[in-house]
């Protein structure tokens, strides 16, 4: 069977009004399973002990490389205190972020196997 150019226009015309129509039809989510208190726990831990390992590593650098550095290592460890609280909170955002954003591909049917 042959399918002409008009014909497959219009079936994908179709196809994505009757898509758009599902969407606009479904309800928003009102929470995201990244708001469950287990979740949000896992998820602080988690960012919390990269944000742990990123300090160690960096004041590592200190012992490793003295030469690199123009500010005293007590100047240094707060700039990385300082960096650290920094990525717990970039971390934590990113994730939450993510896991909506997979929650709401999932719950519009993006990953049917239809």
């Amino acid at each position: 069977m042959k399918v002409t150019k008009k014909q497959l226009r219009r079936i994908i015309k179709e196809e994505r009004a009757r898509l758009e129509k599902q969407r606009a039809n479904r309800r928003p989510l009102k929470e995201s399973i990244a708001d469950m208190q287990d979740y949000q726990t896992l998820i602080e831990r988690f960012a919390e002990q990269l944000a742990a390992n990123f300090e160690d590593d960096m004041s590592g650098m200190y012992d490793e490389e003295p030469d690199m550095f123009s500010q005293p290592r007590a100047e240094w460890e707060q700039e990385i205190s300082a960096a650290s609280n920094s990525l717990v909170g970039l971390i934590t955002q990113a994730i939450n972020k993510t896991i909506g954003q997979v929650e709401s591909e999932l719950h519009d049917g993006q990953f049917s196997r239809r």
